[in-house]
């Protein structure tokens, strides 16, 4: 019985990719079984690659005709899995030796942990989200989207159990780049505690020029702004 499943959404990035899988499977010992989601790519060799690793490896693999945003992407693959723990892993991120044992022991030692992540550094980070200070978009979007010390991007780990509560990303959200930080406040605001822990390694790497990384725009701000104000009438945010 695999313990953690490593959800990765792929583009078109096929040396990242490979190397992204590699470096995370060679890096643990941990039982962990991969859930890709091709998002929408044609590329014959990532294509060919994705089959073949799957199938050697009794990995899971949903291909898509036609990408979606990542918040459905994310959804899609998450619904997937049936373990107990499970970890998104961007596969711009390369880790360190033990990275999910490290996870795993570290979320079983804080019974109420919402999402732990690895950053770099040397001592664990106990992340206090301020939401009291929160009553309007603007509020959120100064107190807390932009504070590190309440959301967590890059490799994360969280209990399935837990999206109970939580519920899955949310797909309103098309403000490129900032779908985990939603997801990650979200369980700050359902009475869950985020945490990083920092002796590990999340570096991020750009190995070919297959990939560009979302730049955050004065444009793409404004939509988040909406989209919040959204969910704050909606009250989809609890306090």
């Amino acid at each position: 019985m695999h313990d953690i499943a490593v959800c990765i959404v792929v583009n078109d990035c096929y040396h990242n990719l490979k190397y992204c899988i590699d470096n995370l499977t060679y890096k643990t010992k941990a039982k962990i079984r991969l859930h890709i989601l091709n998002n929408g790519s044609t590329d014959e060799r990532l294509l060919s690659y994705l089959k073949q690793v799957c199938e050697e490896n009794k990995w899971y693999l949903k291909t898509l005709e036609k990408p979606v945003q990542i918040s459905k992407a994310y959804n899609l693959i998450i619904e997937s899995t049936y373990q107990n723990y499970c970890c998104l892993f961007p596969i711009n991120s390369i880790v360190c030796k033990n990275w999910a044992e490290d996870l795993l022991s570290e979320y079983k030692i804080n019974a109420d942990a919402g999402l732990i992540g690895i950053r770099n550094g040397e001592e664990k980070i106990f992340l206090n989200p301020i939401l009291c200070k929160c009553e309007s978009a603007e509020d959120y979007f100064k107190n807390v989207w932009f504070e590190k010390n309440n959301t967590i991007e890059g490799v994360v780990l969280f209990e399935r159990e837990k999206l109970h509560k939580i519920g899955l990303f949310d797909e309103r959200m098309t403000a490129l780049g900032y779908e985990v930080l939603e997801f990650s406040f979200r369980f700050s605001a359902n009475g869950f505690q985020n945490y990083y822990i920092t002796k590990q390694s999340a570096v991020k790497i750009d190995i070919d020029n297959e990939i560009t990384f979302p730049k955050r725009t004065e444009e793409g701000l404004k939509q988040l702004m909406y989209e919040i104000e959204i969910m704050v009438k909606t009250k989809h945010f609890k306090k």
